[in-house]
């Protein structure tokens, strides 16, 4: 089969990109994507083609700008262009790429969407309703409507979404989770399934990093992990974490990639890039302070190592609450954020021997979770031209 990969530029977004790819590579399949110019050595190091915008190529799928109109519309083009040149029996999509959606619509070609690691719209029926539900209401009204506009605006015939019956889904929508951070999803659209993690990272060799971990782990000393994701127009926790953490005894490793602040003057014992192996970086952590983002939550669940969330916007209030109620982490609002507050609570998180056991048997689950087998599995089933349904023989699946 031939699959064509689009992608937001985001490097969360192309990893679990590039994961799909060569995994579909493996198992003998055509795969192509599209995405931004930025990423294209990125791919072409490892093997994956990008096909460019057009003739005269630019930038697209930019993880800034994913919900513009301008934005939408440009990738709906670039799809439409390659899926022209290159004839993929399958689009393989992400949440946050609506021009997915009208291209495979206007091209009429089976699309699947890969999302974040909860669902974050509202469930079709859920009594018991963990919590005010106005976030996924809101979330999704305003998806529908920019989904609806662009329709018209690209001459597809005018529809009427009711609310929790969702054209958002494609054909095939996969959350990047499992049963026991999900929960049921039972009341879930049948197009919904879960895939684990989707999780890839390069294993480049790196000297400077391997050094300093090596010294932090010969020292004893805790390492705490830190990812600030965008914020909008919330309190940044970033330089809270310098102020309470700065020139003391706890190691600092810090990607500032996402974060939408100043990184400011670096303490001797902070370690910051705008990217890090997480995998690598997560075997030496003690603990996690991040803003929820899919990326880092699911780097930490994988390794067991418990967090301190503060979320903001996108789906980190989501992340945040699925992560409390599985017990593997504690959560501030960024208004309550204060260096000493920041302390306490890093405290409490580390001695707190129940969230350790229960990040360490979370952590047992998502090494279970044949992750990329699984997505890829169902989106072979495309092949019928069908939505891919939830079944006893199309659902999740572990390693035994």
């Amino acid at each position: 089969m031939r699959f064509l990969l689009a992608s937001l530029s985001g490097q969360g977004f192309i990893s679990s990109t590039l994961g799909l790819g060569l995994g579909l590579t493996r198992k003998g399949h055509e795969v192509k994507v599209v995405t931004d110019v930025s990423c294209e050595k990125q791919l072409s190091r490892h093997g994956l083609e990008r096909i460019p915008r057009g003739l005269q190529d630019g930038p697209s799928f930019q993880t800034h700008i994913w919900g513009q109109p301008a934005s939408i519309a440009i990738q709906v083009k670039h799809l439409e262009f390659a899926i022209n040149s290159f004839q993929p029996d399958v689009l393989v999509a992400q949440q946050l790429t609506l021009g997915s959606l009208i291209a495979a619509e206007r091209m009429r070609i089976p699309v699947a969407l890969l999302g974040f690691c909860t669902y974050l719209w509202p469930r079709l029926k859920d009594p018991e309703a963990r919590g005010d539900n106005s976030l996924k209401e809101w979330r999704y009204t305003n998806d529908i409507i920019a989904l609806s506009r662009l329709r018209l605006a690209f001459g597809l015939p005018e529809s009427s979404f009711a609310i929790r019956v969702s054209a958002l889904l494609g054909d095939l929508f996969m959350v990047r989770s499992i049963p026991e951070l999900e929960g049921d999803i039972s009341n879930l659209p049948e197009q919904v399934h879960l895939v684990g993690p989707c999780i890839w990272e390069d294993d480049d060799d790196d000297p400077e990093l391997d050094d300093w971990l090596f010294e932090c782990r010969q020292r004893s000393t805790p390492l705490i992990y830190v990812q600030q994701g965008r914020f909008f127009d919330r309190p940044h926790f970033w330089p809270k974490v310098l102020e309470g953490f700065g020139n003391t005894d706890i190691r600092v490793i810090a990607c500032t990639g996402s974060m939408d602040c100043p990184v400011g003057e670096v303490p001797s014992n902070f370690f910051v890039r705008k990217q890090l192996p997480q995998k690598k970086v997560m075997r030496y952590t003690t603990a996690m302070i991040a803003s929820a983002n899919t990326t880092a939550v699911l780097g930490s669940l994988i390794a067991g190592v418990p967090s301190l969330l503060i979320p903001a916007g996108g789906e980190q209030p989501d992340v945040a609450e699925r992560c409390f109620h599985a017990r593997v982490a504690r959560v501030l609002d960024p208004a309550e954020v204060t260096p000493e507050r920041l302390r306490s609570e890093l405290l409490q998180l580390v001695e707190d021997s129940e969230v350790r056991l229960k990040a360490g048997e979370l952590a047992v689950r998502f090494s279970q979770a044949n992750t990329f087998d699984t997505a890829i599995s169902l989106m072979e089933n495309l092949k019928t031209g069908s939505p891919v349904v939830r079944s006893e023989s199309l659902c999740y699946s572990e390693s035994l």
